[in-house]
């Protein structure tokens, strides 16, 4: 039997089947893969704001970070890492050798990809509580 399947955006009323999903998401990847994930915070007041953020206006930014677990069972870290929506990458260490966890958060820390998206993210911010036609245009925009 064939299903019809509808695409459409998101609006706020779907708010809570989207954060449902998203939860659903968060324990499989918790069960197979990620023991770090705090998977109540899809219903936290933080989760929340960020849902509706992304309903109202999408996303901001991914910032992709690759690593490589040894044998040890260490996270390593390439010295780089990348955007996904900027297309912009950020070299975090003049050398080609793997940055532990230590080296590798602090310069991540200190990348301008990371500051750009959190000087990005301070500005939704403030216009989701705005919300006036100005913030809402420049989210549009990008």
């Amino acid at each position: 039997m064939k299903e019809n399947i509808i695409i459409r955006k998101a609006t706020i009323d779907d708010l809570d089947k989207v954060q449902k999903l998203n939860e659903k998401l968060f324990l499989r990847e918790f069960k197979k893969f990620n023991k770090f994930l705090n998977v109540k915070w899809t219903f936290s007041e933080k989760g929340k704001k960020y849902f509706e953020g992304l309903i109202k206006f999408g996303d901001i930014d991914t910032i992709h970070v690759p690593f490589k677990i040894t044998e040890e069972r260490e996270f390593m870290f390439y010295p780089f890492i990348y955007s996904s929506i900027s297309k912009k990458e950020n070299v975090l260490s003049n050398e080609d050798n793997l940055l532990s966890y230590s080296n590798f958060v602090f310069a991540f820390c200190n990348s301008f990809l990371v500051k750009d998206m959190i000087y990005l993210m301070n500005i939704e911010e403030e216009i989701r509580d705005k919300e006036d036609s100005k913030g809402i245009s420049y989210v549009k925009k990008r």
